[in-house]
Parts: C-alpha cells; sequence; structure tokens
C-alpha cells in the first residue's frame, strides 16, 4: 500500500464489500472500504465479528447511517431523450422523481446526456449498531449522504 501523506485510500460502495475475505484483502491495498449496501446490519455485524477475530491492524469501515446511494447510471438522459438541441438539463442540476414508495433524485450529466439515479438505501445502520461494532474493535465512520 502506497503512501500519500495524509490522503486515505477508501474503497466506495461499488467494491460491494459482503464477506470477511474480501475485507481482509482490501486491507493490503486500503485504509479502509464501505460495506456492501445490500447487507443488512446484522448481516454486516456477523461478517464483521469474523473478521475482527482475525485481523489486527488499523482498518476503518464505512457505515451509512443516513442519505441516498447511486441506484442506476445510464447513458440515456430521461429528461431530454437525448433531441437534438436539447438544454433540459441546464436549467436544473437535479430532479425529483417520484416512484411507487420512494422520491428519488435524477442527477443529469449534459457533457454526454447521461445520468445517475439516486435513492435510499435499504438498510441503514443505526447509533446502537456501530457502537455495537466499534465494540468488535473495529474503526468506524458513519456516513451520511446529502445531495
Amino acid at each position: 500500500k502506497e503512501s500519500y501523506g495524509d490522503i486515505s485510500h477508501v474503497i466506495s460502495a461499488g467494491g460491494n464489500f459482503y464477506n470477511s475475505t474480501s475485507i481482509n484483502e482490501a486491507t493490503a491495498y486500503s485504509d479502509g472500504c464501505f460495506i456492501s449496501y445490500e447487507l443488512s446490519p446484522e448481516e454486516s455485524y456477523t461478517m464483521l465479528k469474523s473478521f475482527a477475530s482475525k485481523y489486527d491492524g488499523d482498518f476503518t469501515l464505512y457505515l451509512l447511517n443516513d442519505g441516498y446511494i447511486p441506484w442506476m447510471q445510464s447513458h440515456f438522459c430521461p429528461l431530454g431523450e437525448h433531441k437534438s438541441g436539447c438544454r433540459s438539463c441546464f436549467d436544473k442540476v437535479d430532479y425529483r422523481i417520484k416512484s411507487e414508495n420512494n422520491d428519488l433524485i435524477l442527477i443529469s450529466r449534459a457533457a454526454d446526456c447521461s445520468s445517475s439515479i439516486w435513492g435510499p438505501c435499504r438498510n441503514y445502520y443505526d447509533e446502537d449498531m456501530i457502537v455495537r461494532i466499534n465494540e468488535l474493535g473495529l474503526n468506524t465512520v458513519s456516513v451520511s449522504v446529502i445531495l
């Protein structure tokens, strides 16, 4: 693992860490990682208990306690539908989309007419669970993603 001064190397949730073996492997390449958004806090705790029993080092786990996550990225823009001369996304930075159960955020990119849809995470870590994970001897950072 190379050092760049005070810069931390953190692997995003896109790394999809869902077992102790993959997190252990990540310790050789980074200073921390986000736990997979797909795991429930209880599933994460069980997995991290296994990781903590085998690992004795300085590694930080990033746990989402509130906010939105990227649900989908698209090379198609639902605002202007790639119409010639479209400037729909120049008027506003983001748009709210109502789905059946959620308020979603559409972030469009004018440079290439692509977009991302962000929505609420299915699993959040409350303070009690974060304390339980800390009690395993692991470093944690509680994260809120505000758009």
